[in-house]
């Protein structure tokens, strides 16, 4: 048996189109839209996910469609390069990671590896669940504001592998630094996923935007 290190690199840029979901493009994301937001290229280069000042309840998800393409044995690391274009409101929210299937509530995913940030906040914080343990949501000490920067996952720093997930995210200097140190954060036992990014909100006239310039993850392929 051989095998090799496949990346997968997807830079969004300001003209791709996002379709819904089940429509045939040839790209492998598509997206999930719950009242006025929306999910589309951005002037400037990335997606915007964004919520309107419509007074309603509003969820904009980018995924891949819960076809779970990466097995977690597999992944060696994955990054994102994401801003907040718009601060969030006050009951907004928003996250992105590596995910199992979609749900229109992010704590309600099975599975999951994720930065996220709170409602009304900048503060980033990150997170795991298994299926069997959730570490909760850990404060980095950084805050995501409307410049981009650079996030990795990473599950082979540790000699533990899938069972020491580390967490990175630049510093004011431009260097990806650990965040969350001090927590073990588990995903043994976790099943395939997939690359996901999603911004909500309850009913209010609250706004936000999550840019998403790029996603990368590097995988391990046997044959």
């Amino acid at each position: 048996m051989s095998v090799e290190v496949l990346g997968h690199d997807f830079v969004f840029n300001g003209q791709i189109v996002i379709p819904a979901v089940g429509s045939p493009t040839g790209i492998p994301f598509c997206k999930n839209l719950t009242g006025s937001a929306t999910v589309q290229g951005a002037n400037g280069g990335g997606l915007a996910l964004a919520l309107t000042n419509a007074n309603e309840a509003q969820n904009g998800n980018l995924y891949m469609g819960d076809v779970l393409p990466f097995p977690i044995a597999d992944i060696k690391w994955v990054d994102f390069w994401a801003k907040l274009s718009t601060a969030l409101g006050a009951s907004a929210l928003c996250g992105f990671g590596l995910a199992s299937a979609r749900n229109a509530t992010l704590d309600s995913i099975t599975e999951r590896a994720m930065f996220r940030i709170a409602a009304g906040a900048s503060a980033v914080t990150v997170e795991t669940d298994n299926n069997v343990v959730d570490s909760g949501k850990i404060a980095t000490g950084l805050a995501l504001a409307n410049r981009w920067k650079h996030f990795r996952i990473d599950f082979e720093e540790s000699t533990l592998g899938r069972k020491d997930v580390r967490f990175f995210m630049d510093n004011e200097r431009g260097q990806l630094q650990r965040v969350a140190p001090k927590t073990v954060f588990s995903m043994d036992g976790a099943g395939n996923l997939q690359l996901l990014a999603q911004i909500q909100k309850t009913a209010t006239t609250d706004v936000g935007t999550l840019n998403i310039a790029r996603m990368r993850i590097e995988r391990k392929f046997a044959y």
